[in-house]
């Protein structure tokens, strides 16, 4: 029998429009962790350039939380998630910050160092 990609894979999203670096990058992993069931294997991290000066401080606070996970990430003025309602939303020019996550069972991820 086959397994299909859906009863292989498992996705989260989360959104935050919260001020506070600390309490956005708190609030998705706490979401996506509780979505998942799991701490994830792959994150990616979209962050509003309302929090651009405070970019250098993301990885160290996401990493904190989410020790050793391969994590993929931008800025941009716009970031789309999950609400509190499981809706999807987008925020432009507001502070906010999304985390979209998976756990990839039986697959492998490796990571690499890349720069643009």
């Amino acid at each position: 029998m086959t397994e299909s990609i859906t009863d292989s894979m498992k996705w989260a999203s989360a959104l935050s429009t919260r001020p506070s670096l600390e309490a956005a990058v708190a609030e998705v992993v706490q979401k996506t962790k509780d979505s998942l069931n799991k701490t994830p294997d792959l994150g990616f991290v979209f962050i509003s350039s309302a929090f651009a000066s405070e970019y250098s401080r993301l990885m160290p606070l996401l990493q904190e939380q989410l020790p050793k996970l391969p994590i993929v990430g931008c800025g941009g003025s716009g970031v789309i998630g999950m609400d509190r309602y499981e809706q999807a939303e987008e925020v432009e020019g507001g502070a906010s910050s999304g985390v979209d996550s998976s756990i990839l069972t039986r697959r492998q991820c490796s990571c690499f160092p890349s720069r643009c």
